[in-house]
């Protein structure tokens, strides 16, 4: 490596900041250094970029210059989309970049939906990023209901164990020292669930100061009330990042049908035996899908789930389509107003 591109890559690594947040008019947040700084695109950003997609996200790294002004963003390990469901100019919205594990925060209470959480790992298997489940609240939960949640978790193809956590119970008890555990030095940690459910609450623990506001619980289901309006990336002192993010009431699946797979495996294990390959698992003849329910060895609602998701996979399909076809209509149109340009301003010389 020449002397030239040491200078240049030192430079950079000096210069290279990571969005910690993102707000209106791209007011963009970052870390350099150790400190927050507020940073912006350049004027001509939109103009290379098709529908302004490919912006700078919460946990992108960046290239930034002495103005403060982001020159490039640097390639990502990976990225948290979630589909949207406008019109075809609409963009994806980027949840997270170079993500290493995602927390899927549900709390112990009537809030607890194994169908949603089933959509929340399905969703991360698609991105493939680890998955890890937080049970909150426990404080609020009999020892019989905690069984009947956790028995309805094991039907979930997941990496890590569940993890049972209470702020209220500070015993050594409570769990979120094994969340801790696993946020281990440079590391990248999302949490994500509904809205009121204590991830702010788990934030401040780790952060081990009230950075993230929280309310006091309310009657109504035992929620603590939320006040997380956008994504925020924070460092705690080991040098692991953790995002916090607001509420999703609804994820988008994207247009890869191989996204369902591994999330659904026992039903695609089962599909395997039936006696036809185009089998719908429905009313068709020797289907082991519908054998191992009516076995009791399959939840019928899982089934039904998957059904759902692998409907919007083809609706995301159609969507990736159009949207491909307009823009290539869109490029075509530029092109030929172009070239009309350029041949009216060409001069006609006679010898």
């Amino acid at each position: 490596m020449t002397n030239s591109e040491n200078l240049t890559k030192e430079k950079n690594i000096k210069n290279t900041a990571r969005i910690s947040s993102v707000h209106r008019d791209d007011d963009y947040r970052a870390f350099l250094n150790n400190k927050e700084i507020i940073c912006r695109l350049p004027g001509n950003f939109y103009a290379r970029n098709d529908y302004g997609e490919n912006l700078p996200a919460v946990g992108d790294y960046v290239i930034v210059d002495e103005n403060r002004i982001i020159t490039e963003i640097l390639p990502r390990k990976n990225t948290i989309a979630r589909k949207s469901s406008g019109s075809i100019k609409s963009k994806d919205q980027i949840i997270a970049a170079n993500i290493d594990l995602a927390f899927i925060v549900t709390s112990l209470n009537q809030e607890f939906n194994p169908r949603r959480i089933e959509r929340y790992l399905a969703f991360l298997d698609f991105w493939g990023v680890e998955s890890c489940l937080i049970l909150t609240k426990s404080d609020l939960c009999s020892d019989e209901d905690l069984k009947t949640f956790l028995k309805s978790t094991e039907e979930f193809s997941i990496a890590h164990k569940p993890i049972i956590t209470s702020i209220i119970n500070q015993d050594g008890k409570n769990g979120l020292d094994e969340i801790a555990k696993l946020l281990t030095p440079e590391k990248t940690a999302v949490f994500m669930g509904m809205s009121e459910v204590g991830k702010s609450s788990i934030i401040n623990y780790l952060l081990d100061e009230n950075i993230q506001e929280i309310s006091e619980t309310s009657d109504y289901m035992d929620k603590g009330r939320h006040t997380t309006t956008h994504r925020k990336l924070f460092i705690m002192k080991n040098n692991a990042a953790i995002i916090d993010s607001p509420g999703m009431r609804e994820l988008a699946f994207g247009s890869g049908f191989g996204e369902l797979s591994s999330s659904f495996d026992d039903i695609e294990t089962l599909a395997a035996n039936c006696k036809f390959r185009d089998c719908r698992h429905r009313s068709e003849p020797e289907c082991a899908v519908q054998a191992a329910i009516k076995r009791g060895l399959l939840n019928a609602d899982r089934l039904n789930s998957w059904r759902k998701m692998h409907r919007e996979v083809r609706n995301a399909q159609h969507r990736d389509r159009i949207k491909e076809k307009s823009m290539n209509k869109n490029r075509a149109k530029h092109q030929i107003s172009k070239s009309k340009r350029f041949s009216r301003g060409k001069v006609n010389v006679e010898v």
